[in-house]
C-alpha cells in the first residue's frame, strides 16, 4: 500500500478540517457553489457521506448494496439536487451535523478494516473502490470543494 490506513485516515481528517475552515467563513446567503448556499452545500456532503455509510455497513455485514435514485447515482446533477432537495426543511447547523455524524461513522467503519485489507475492494453503487481508493477520492473532493469556493471568494 503506497500509503498506510492511518495517514489516509489522518489525511481525510485534514482535508475535512480545511475544507470546513473555509465554508465557515462564509456568509450563509452566498453561493459556496453555484445555486448552493452554505446550507446547500452541507446537504450535498451529507446525502453523499450518507450513502457512502450504507455501502461501509452493507459491507461489513454481508448484505447487498440496495439501489439508489438517480439511475443509481450515475447522475450526480440529479443525485446532488436530490440531496439538497431533501434537506431543504433542515437549519444549516442540522445539516452540517448531519454530515459529521456521517463521517464519524464512516470513519468508525474504515477503522475497522483490518490494514492488510485497505487495499480489497469494496462494492460501492459506482463500482469498485478499496478504503485507500476511497479515501483518496474523498480527500481530492474536499480539496475541488476548497479549490472551487477560493476561486469563487477572489472573483
Amino acid at each position: 500500500m503506497a500509503q498506510d490506513k492511518t495517514a489516509w485516515m489522518e489525511e481525510m481528517d485534514q482535508a475535512r478540517a480545511e475544507l470546513w475552515k473555509i465554508v465557515e467563513s462564509l456568509d450563509p446567503e452566498i453561493d459556496v457553489c453555484p445555486g448552493w448556499n452554505k446550507r446547500d452545500f452541507f446537504a450535498h456532503i451529507a446525502g453523499w457521506e450518507a450513502i457512502v455509510y450504507e455501502v461501509y455497513l452493507c459491507n461489513a455485514t454481508g448484505t447487498p448494496l440496495k439501489t439508489y435514485p438517480y439511475n443509481n447515482l450515475d447522475d450526480l446533477d440529479a443525485a446532488n439536487a436530490g440531496f439538497v432537495a431533501e434537506r431543504q426543511s433542515g437549519t444549516e447547523d442540522n445539516i452540517k451535523l448531519e454530515c459529521e455524524i456521517n463521517r464519524y461513522a464512516i470513519e468508525r467503519m474504515m477503522d475497522d478494516i483490518p490494514a492488510e485489507d485497505f487495499d480489497k475492494p469494496l462494492q460501492f453503487p459506482w463500482g469498485q473502490l478499496t478504503a485507500a481508493q476511497f479515501a483518496r477520492d474523498a480527500i481530492k473532493h474536499e480539496r475541488d470543494h476548497m479549490n472551487d469556493i477560493l476561486k469563487l471568494q477572489r472573483a
